[in-house]
Parts: C-alpha cells; sequence; structure tokens
C-alpha cells in the first residue's frame, strides 16, 4: 500500500529540471513542492531530492498509516496551492456563487471579503501561512494578535476589539477550513481557541415606559415599535411587506440587508429560520387599519407593498431606514419623558418582561426572541428574576 503512494511530476525551469510530489488519499491531496537545506530555506526540488523525500514519506506512512503526518515535515514552505490566503479567496468565490442564489446573506459575504482583506483586514496575520501549519497555537497567537492590531469606538473612546468579534472571525476561518477538508484541500480541522465573552445585561425599558414613549407617537407611526416590542428585529420590520401579515400573526422570512431604506432585502434571517409571530390586541388593530389604508391595487398585489410606512420619508417606498427608527424613537423618548433605549432592545424589554413570568421556560423565550439557542436566552430570566425580587421588596 505504501509503495504506491504518491506521485512525482517532473517540470523544466531555466535552472533545469525541477520536481513537485503529489499525494492523494482518502479525498485528501497535498502538494510537496521545495526541501529544506537549513532552518528557514527552501529550495525547489529536483528529481532525485523528491524520490528520496516520496521515499520517506512513503516509510512514515508504512508505520503510522497517517498520511498527514507523514507529509507535515514537508509542508512548510507553502505553495500557491496551500497558501492560506489564497484558498481563503477561493472559499470567498465560493460564498459569492452562494450569495447569488441566495444561500446567504449580502451582509454575511460583505463582512466576510472585509476579513479578508490582504491589507489592513482581520486575516493579513495569515500572510505566508500555508493551510497545513494552522494549528491551536497559531490560532490563539492570531485571538491575541487581533486585539493589539484592530480598535473600535465604544461611547467615544478607542477600545480593543471584542471577544465577541474575535470570535466571529474564528468561526469564519473554521467554517473555510471546514469546506477546504470537504473540498480535499485539507485534511484535518485543528482545535480552535475561544475567546471568554463577557454578557452584558441589555438594556431595557419599563413597560411603562414603553407605553409612555408609544403613546406619545401619532397613530401612523405607532405599528413600528409595537412590532418591535413583538421581538421583531428592526431589519425584519423593515422587509414586511403586507403579504406578511397572516392575522393574527406576522410572518418572518426576510430581513433588510443594509441600514437604508432602499438597501434592498433577503430571503434569510438573522438565524435562517422562518418564523410567525402572533400580536396582541393592540398591534393586531393597528395592522388591520394599517392595512385598509392600503389600495385596492396593493391589497391586490400584497408583496412590495411595505406594511410599515413611514410617512415622512423620501424614499417612494415609504419604508422606514435603520437611523428613521432611531431617531423617531429618541424623539417619542424624549418627548414622553422617558430613559433613552435603541429600539433595537425593546425586544430585550419585552423578554425581560415575559420573564417574570415562572412558568416561562429558557424554550419559550428562544421562540419569542427567535434565537438559535436557547442557552443565549438565560440572562432574560435572570433579570426577570431580579425584577420579581425588587418588586417584592
Amino acid at each position: 500500500m505504501a509503495r504506491e503512494l504518491g506521485s512525482i511530476q517532473t517540470y523544466q525551469t531555466a535552472n533545469g529540471t525541477r520536481a513537485r510530489i503529489h499525494i492523494r488519499r482518502s479525498g485528501q491531496r497535498w502538494t510537496v513542492g521545495k526541501f529544506q537545506i537549513e532552518p528557514g530555506v527552501w529550495v525547489p526540488m529536483g528529481l532525485p531530492v523528491a524520490q528520496t523525500i516520496l521515499e520517506r514519506i512513503r516509510a512514515q506512512y508504512e508505520e503510522h498509516l497517517d498520511v498527514a503526518r507523514a507529509v507535515a515535515p514537508y509542508l512548510d514552505a507553502p505553495t500557491a496551492e496551500t497558501l492560506l490566503l489564497n484558498k481563503l479567496e477561493e472559499f470567498l468565490a465560493f460564498e459569492a456563487r452562494r450569495l447569488a442564489q441566495g444561500q446567504i446573506r449580502p451582509r454575511t459575504y460583505r463582512e466576510l471579503q472585509g476579513k479578508l482583506r490582504r491589507e489592513g483586514g482581520y486575516f493579513s496575520f495569515w500572510d505566508g501561512w500555508h493551510i497545513h501549519a494552522v494549528t491551536y497555537g497559531s490560532l490563539d497567537e492570531w485571538a491575541l494578535w487581533l486585539p493589539e492590531t484592530f480598535t473600535r469606538k465604544k461611547n467615544g473612546e478607542t477600545v480593543p476589539l471584542a471577544p465577541k468579534t474575535i470570535n466571529h472571525a474564528l468561526n469564519d476561518l473554521r467554517r473555510a477550513m471546514r469546506w477546504m477538508v470537504r473540498r480535499g484541500s485539507l485534511a484535518t480541522v485543528p482545535e480552535f481557541p475561544v475567546m471568554k465573552e463577557i454578557k452584558a445585561a441589555p438594556p431595557i425599558l419599563e413597560p411603562e415606559h414603553v407605553g409612555r414613549a408609544i403613546a406619545a407617537l401619532p397613530w401612523e407611526d405607532r405599528g413600528p415599535y409595537l412590532a418591535l416590542y413583538h421581538a421583531i428585529r428592526p431589519t425584519e420590520l423593515r422587509a414586511m411587506d403586507l403579504e406578511h401579515w397572516k392575522k393574527p400573526r406576522l410572518l418572518v422570512e426576510r430581513a433588510m440587508d443594509g441600514s437604508e431604506a432602499n438597501s434592498g432585502s433577503s430571503p434569510i434571517t438573522k438565524n435562517r429560520q422562518t418564523r410567525r409571530v402572533g400580536t396582541n390586541p393592540i398591534l393586531c388593530d393597528w395592522i388591520e387599519k394599517r392595512v385598509l389604508q392600503a389600495t385596492p391595487a396593493e391589497r391586490l398585489e400584497r408583496r412590495g407593498v411595505p406594511l410599515f410606512l413611514n410617512h415622512r420619508a423620501k424614499n417612494p417606498d415609504k419604508r422606514w431606514s435603520e437611523w428613521a427608527l432611531i431617531d423617531r424613537w429618541k424623539w417619542a423618548c424624549e418627548k414622553a419623558g422617558v430613559p433613552y433605549v435603541s429600539p433595537y432592545h425593546l425586544k430585550h424589554s419585552a423578554a425581560t418582561e415575559l420573564a417574570m413570568s415562572p412558568s416561562v421556560t429558557p424554550a419559550m423565550l428562544q421562540a419569542f426572541l427567535g434565537h438559535a439557542s436557547a442557552g443565549s436566552v438565560e440572562h432574560y430570566l435572570a433579570l426577570g428574576g431580579e425584577r420579581v425580587e425588587d418588586l417584592r421588596r
């Protein structure tokens, strides 16, 4: 079996005949194109050297029956085929095809594209590395390098990258390396470190304050914020058309791709799941009146007709932008004399209120919020418990 492992390909250069070793096994492939003459110095191989190295690889494989282990000592010199940044560009091209087919969100692709910039991107750390040299240790170094190299703005101050952002970058690389395994370019994916995240409690408004702020708005502006208080995300709300009203429920199946009103929508929500959200009588009544305001042609068409209108918007569809939602809510909070909390956090306020009920479980909160896992809602239960204790005092 070991005698059949690998083959040698020769090619001509100005300096004579050179050789490469190609090895395929169980859907995986490796290429050895250089050999080390001293630490850190690698040069192209001639045919005799290639034959010697292939014999060593075969002997190592025969002893351990592990191709990756046998080849590893000869992969310290990256080739164009094994350079990590080259493979990541191939992965990005693959993701572009998935984007064109609607399998991933445009925002997901744009974020990955930004991280993969060779100069100034999160992945520029890996310039010159080959895919077989990525280990837990090198990943750990990268995770430490990121906050030392990149910063962000928080409350007007410059601070290092948040652990959550670093974990997202690690997850992107893990996803790319799993793709390389499926494509046969890599044998295994190394273990990845996880940065510890400090999960702060989200800012919330008391139910009374939410009610006062919504009441301060004119009737036509109340609907979006009533929907946000039903745990619908702003990007999902802004993408809703008349067709998404299935009385007494709202169908959540799309999300806007950007912050502007004309950003366009994607048939993929944050957790890649469609869900139906029940409405209370107040929101249900508001939506029914909004539908009656639509023209007969709009009610017949339904698709492409915004459910939540911003009558002050300059765009033809009168859709809300992210900034318009924020500005109008700031105005409402100021007029009502209540603290301002981002409209995005209205769902957190509603979840905390819901968690005050002793019969509410993590799974129920997960369904209400549209989260991918029940574990992500534990802090709402804790906050709800704290509020119950405050009321008892």
